[in-house]
C-alpha cells in the first residue's frame, strides 16, 4: 500500500470517529433528558409498583449515561 491510500483511509477513519462522537453526545443529551422526565414522573406517581419500575429504568439510564461518557473520555 502507499502513503495516499494510508493517508485516506486513516482521515476516513478519523471523521467516523468524530461524527460518532456527536451522534454519542446527542444520545446523551437524550438520555439525560429522559432521566429528568423519570425523576418528575416517579415523583408524581403514588402507584407503588410504577415507581419500583421506574426506579429501575432510572438506574438503566444512568449507566448508559456513564458508559457514554467513559467512551468520550477515552476516545
Amino acid at each position: 500500500m502507499n502513503f495516499n491510500t494510508i493517508y485516506n483511509s486513516v482521515t476516513k477513519l478519523f471523521k467516523k470517529k468524530n461524527s460518532l462522537k456527536k451522534e454519542l453526545k446527542n444520545q446523551k443529551a437524550q438520555l439525560i433528558d429522559l432521566a429528568k422526565k423519570l425523576k418528575a414522573r416517579q415523583r408524581k406517581s403514588s402507584n407503588k409498583k410504577e415507581i419500583e419500575e421506574i426506579k429501575r429504568k432510572r438506574k438503566i439510564v444512568k449507566k448508559m449515561i456513564d458508559k457514554i461518557k467513559k467512551s468520550l473520555n477515552n476516545g
